[in-house]
């Protein structure tokens, strides 16, 4: 081996290892957003890289969409491992890159095959060694230059578009999310097949004899990229629509609890204009009973009358009579599923704060509390407000029993799978900001902690 031929080397290997570098990054960097637990990103960045490399210096040769395929396999299978959740949208984010860095790793061959048969151009250049080496050097330099730019944006450009990143995908979305990847990268194959068949039969590449084939490859590569953002986009717009539609569910629930609560507050009403008509002659009675010396009769009398005027009452005073229906029914619920239910919850008098955006803070937090603390040996919830000066507070604290994982917005990954869920935080948040605030979440020894600040302007 001549020095001439280790120069060509050297290059090649230095090329190699930095474009794979720069696809592990962009790899990363497209996974980090869709993960919740710290490291999984840089850990399967680095398995990629890694495959990559010892594949590529094995001594028997392995063609290189078995290499990538197998380098993402291993890449998926240790985020896989290492984050459990969301399996179906793991294989959309893999299969998906898996398409972009042969896509974009066409248009960048094409780019610098370019730069280098313009190089060739120049005077003197196939008696000059030196001049030869310079334009592999900076064919070289212009794939991996366009290689981070092309790879970079898209996967930028992809992570703006996905909106919903902790959505749940389940198997037919994920099916929908990567037709558009696999058949990009059997089109790229199929392309790949026929310019080396007609290069081994004819001994000349379609670029010298076709230049504008490579043009042609490019176009398509690029309109593969924009048909694989176009579908993503389209997703999360049908997933915005439906969210829409389940918000939409759950304020007519809230509805439809105001309306029970505002029913339940004109009965009590009712009750105790009944119980102030009847007063009169209670006390008529009460008197009569007394007259006769019937003290005993008497005793039961006013016995009885007390479980009216409780009757008549409501467990927890809040200072308003909407908190009261609603604190009181949570109350009942949660002793229902023995849950000890601690209350120094006060309303705010002679402020803006409206008692229907109270209400829907304590329905969606008392609600999210019950659910979680019912499943802990000793359950308890504990709900306090306190105002200073313009500030209102109110905090909300419960234990639990599975473990919570907070999403890139600080509020609580839903488990659920179906039905009206994580919005009852996300609406929380939305009467905060209305007024001038925001909600605080922290979980602490198994103990669920949601501080929520109004501004009582």
């Amino acid at each position: 081996m001549d020095n001439q031929e280790i120069y060509y080397i050297v290059t090649s290997k230095i090329t190699v290892v930095i474009i794979t570098f720069i696809a592990s990054f962009c790899f990363s960097s497209l996974i980090k957003p869709f993960v919740l637990k710290k490291g999984v990103a840089w850990k399967v960045g680095v398995t990629y890289f890694c495959i990559i490399l010892a594949l590529y210096e094995m001594p028997w040769y392995i063609e290189k969409i078995a290499a990538y395929g197998i380098s993402i396999l291993a890449a998926f299978l240790v985020m896989s491992i290492l984050d459990k959740r969301n399996i179906y949208q793991k294989i959309f984010l893999s299969v998906t890159f898996f398409s972009l860095r042969w896509l974009l790793l066409g248009i960048g061959n094409c780019i610098a095959k370019v730069v280098f048969y313009e190089s060739m151009k120049f005077p003197g250049y196939f008696g000059n060694w030196w001049l030869q080496y310079i334009a592999f050097v900076l064919e070289s330099l212009v794939d991996v230059a366009t290689s981070f730019l092309l790879l970079y944006l898209s996967v930028w450009v992809i992570k703006r578009v996905y909106t919903y990143k902790q959505e749940t995908v389940n198997r037919k979305e994920a099916l929908l999310l990567c037709m558009p990847c696999i058949l990009g990268i059997l089109a790229y194959e199929v392309l790949q097949f026929y310019s080396k068949l007609y290069t081994e039969g004819t001994g000349e590449s379609l670029f010298d004899i076709y230049g504008g084939y490579d043009l042609l490859c490019v176009c398509y590569y690029g309109v593969s990229f924009l048909t694989i953002l176009t579908v993503v986009l389209l997703f999360q717009n049908l997933k915005a629509r439906q969210m829409d539609q389940q918000q939409s569910i759950l304020l007519q629930e809230q509805i439809n609890d105001m309306e029970r609560h505002i029913r339940e507050v004109e009965r009590l009403y009712q009750d105790i204009r009944s119980l102030k008509h009847d007063i009169g002659n209670h006390i008529m009675t009460l008197e009569g009973l007394y007259v006769k010396g019937e003290k005993e009769e008497a005793k039961k009398y006013v016995e009885k009358l007390q479980g009216q005027l409780l009757g008549t009452g409501l467990k927890i005073k809040s200072g308003n009579p909407v908190t009261d229906v609603i604190l009181t029914e949570k109350c009942r619920e949660a002793e229902k599923y023995g849950i000890d239910f601690q209350c120094k919850f006060y309303y705010p008098e002679e402020t803006a704060i409206n008692a229907f955006d109270v209400s829907i803070i304590l329905n969606n937090a008392i609600m999210n509390g019950i659910e979680a603390a019912k499943q802990c040996e000793e359950p308890e919830i504990n709900i306090i407000s306190w105002r200073r000066k313009n500030v209102y507070m109110i905090k909300i604290e419960n234990n639990y029993k599975n473990k919570i994982i907070l999403g890139e917005n600080n509020l609580p990954v839903s488990t659920k799978k179906e039905g009206c869920h994580g919005f009852g935080l996300a609406n929380i948040r939305k009467i905060a900001q209305k007024y001038y605030g925001d909600i605080d979440i922290s979980c602490e020894n198994n103990r669920f902690i949601l501080n929520i600040m109004l501004m009582c302007v």
